[in-house]
This record gives C-alpha cells, sequence and structure tokens, in this order.
C-alpha cells in the first residue's frame, strides 16, 4: 500500500518536474494560473527552472526506485 502510493508520488514529481525543465528551456509556454502576486507569463528560457524541473525529475526517479525496491523485498511472517 506505501508502495504504491510513493509510485503516485513519484510519477507526479516527474511529470512536474518534465512540465517545468519543458517551460525552463523555452519549449513549452503556459500562462500563470490562480496568481496571488504579481503573475507573469515566463518570456523566453530560464535556467532557473530548467534547473528545478531536472532537480524534480531526479526526486521522482529516485522515490520510484525506492518505492520499487520496497515493494520486491520478500515479506517474513509474523
Amino acid at each position: 500500500m506505501i508502495s504504491r502510493l510513493l509510485q503516485v508520488f513519484a510519477g507526479v514529481f516527474i511529470a512536474l518536474g518534465a512540465l517545468w525543465a519543458l517551460q525552463g528551456a523555452g519549449i513549452v509556454h503556459l500562462k500563470p494560473i490562480l496568481c496571488v502576486a504579481n503573475c507573469t507569463e515566463l518570456q523566453g528560457a530560464s535556467g532557473q527552472w530548467l534547473l528545478t524541473g531536472i532537480g524534480a525529475i531526479a526526486a521522482g526517479v529516485a522515490l520510484w526506485y525506492l518505492a520499487r525496491r520496497r515493494s520486491q523485498k520478500p515479506r517474513t511472517a509474523k
């Protein structure tokens, strides 16, 4: 059960990371949604968002790997 939940979180991290990386690379352009402050559309490439996206993808892959390892461990009877 926990490993499935971790896999879902990993998928969310990977999907958001991919979106952020593509926005940072200047490939995807989305208008801001639910702005709280002075929100403007990202113009051109942004190294900060590219690195944030790559970091989120790496964290998602690591979390997915840990969840898979956890689900494959043999369970002992108590």
